[in-house]
């Protein structure tokens, strides 16, 4: 291992040490600590996978799936994969799942360092190292992955296990890793959230603007092929979990899991994906601002549950409105970015009660590296002004957070 190397390892490994203690702290010192939360469920269904069953036991129903007499977890099943070696070491039935999660939240920020890294030494951004510190603090503190990892319920967990291998895949086709292990670990997303395969066009994209000059069409399809194979089998997976839950490969559980009443209806009506959700999403995701609390404890302007404005929660996502490149890494994370969009567009739920809109998380990455690579030679100090912004607004969402969750319940 030589110096550079050493170097790059070193500085990753502070990243995750300071981003677990800067969650650490304000887990511990805002929210009261860390615990295990009721609505986690992957711990349990991790012991369940110990005992050689795929339903749980829980006290509590919500967004459940009653099949055969027995509670089973609808959500694809990584996190509790991930948990499976904690629950087997300890014995334990539950685990401090705010403390897991945030864990695995510290390794997102190190991992998106890690992304914004390997473009800068790959020659795909223009910004320098001290440029990467800035984005990956606004990852980190500017965005809703702070208030997510904070979580640990099985809603989130979910989606910040799926972005932890999601953003691996990434940052391994930017630093020219076999596509094999790029699929690989697109892969593993897959079991959290499968529709996270759509970031397909993205690792194309990257591979065919830094090819070498001799590789052609029949190289783009081979590599594609590497990059499929593990995702095929992911998905073969996935079909052989559904049959061995509810006799039925294409059943994930979703369409008669125990939802609420507010969310019943329209399940019921429409189903799961529909255009008829479109302009609820799209208004969550692009321009839903605070609410105007006027009665009861907790009166004033408030983060909307429904969702706020992604340009409202990081503000400084308000510069991809304007910059753009012309290569094919550009237009793979358009492409990208717009064939994710489609379900969470037409899903029957804006995500309900959260900060700002946290199916963004599932093109986070997406919009990191786009930030990086339009950027042009070094982050403006109105961009350095924005992301200072976003940590302010994502604090106060925290205390919003720490007001609903302690005091008035």
């Amino acid at each position: 291992m030589n110096q550079r190397t050493q170097f790059h390892g070193l500085g990753h490994l502070l990243v995750l040490i300071v981003a677990f203690l800067l969650y650490w702290g304000i887990a511990e010192y805002v929210l009261g600590g860390t615990y295990e939360n009721p609505f986690a469920y992957f711990d349990k269904l991790a012991a369940a996978f110990l005992d050689g069953e795929l339903h749980i036991q829980s006290p509590v129903k919500a967004d459940l799936t009653l099949y055969g007499r027995h509670w089973y977890v609808p959500f694809p099943p990584l996190p509790a994969l991930l948990l499976v070696p904690y629950m087997w070491w300890t014995g334990a039935q539950t685990a401090d799942t705010v403390l897991f999660s945030l864990i695995l939240s510290a390794v997102n920020v190190m991992l998106v360092f890690g992304m914004l890294s390997a473009a800068v030494r790959h020659r795909l951004t223009q910004i320098g190292r001290s440029d990467v510190i800035w984005l990956t603090v606004l990852f980190g503190l500017g965005s809703v992955h702070l208030y997510m990892a904070m979580q640990g319920s099985v809603w989130f967990l979910a989606q910040i296990a799926t972005f932890t291998f999601a953003t691996l895949s990434v940052w391994l086709a930017i630093s020219r890793i076999h596509p094999f292990w790029v699929g690989l670990a697109l892969a593993v997303a897959m079991l959290g959230r499968p529709h996270i395969a759509l970031l397909g066009p993205l690792l194309l994209g990257i591979w065919w603007t830094a090819r070498d000059p001799s590789a052609g069409y029949a190289d783009l399809v081979k590599h594609a092929v590497w990059i499929i194979i593990p995702l095929v089998l992911a998905m073969g997976s996935l079909l052989w979990y559904n049959d061995a839950r509810f006799e039925d490969p294409f059943d994930f559980g979703y369409t008669s899991q125990n939802v609420d009443s507010f969310l019943e209806d329209d399940l019921e009506t429409f189903g799961q994906f529909n255009l008829y959700f479109v302009p609820r999403n799209a208004k969550a995701l692009l321009w839903a601002t605070p609410e105007l609390n006027a009665e009861g404890e907790l009166e004033g302007f408030w983060p909307n549950r429904q969702g706020m404005s992604i340009f409202l929660t990081t503000p400084a996502f308000l510069f991809l409105l304007w910059q753009g490149r012309r290569d094919w890494l550009y237009a793979g994370a358009l492409l990208s970015l717009a064939l994710i969009l489609v379900p969470l567009l037409t899903y029957y739920n804006t995500g309900w009660w959260q900060f700002g809109y946290r199916f963004s998380l599932d093109f986070m990455m997406i919009l990191m590296l786009l930030l990086a690579t339009t950027a042009g030679a070094k982050l403006s100090w109105l961009f350095k002004s924005l992301v200072v912004l976003s940590i302010l607004v994502n604090f106060w969402g925290m205390v919003w957070f720490a007001v609903i969750t302690f005091v008035l319940t």
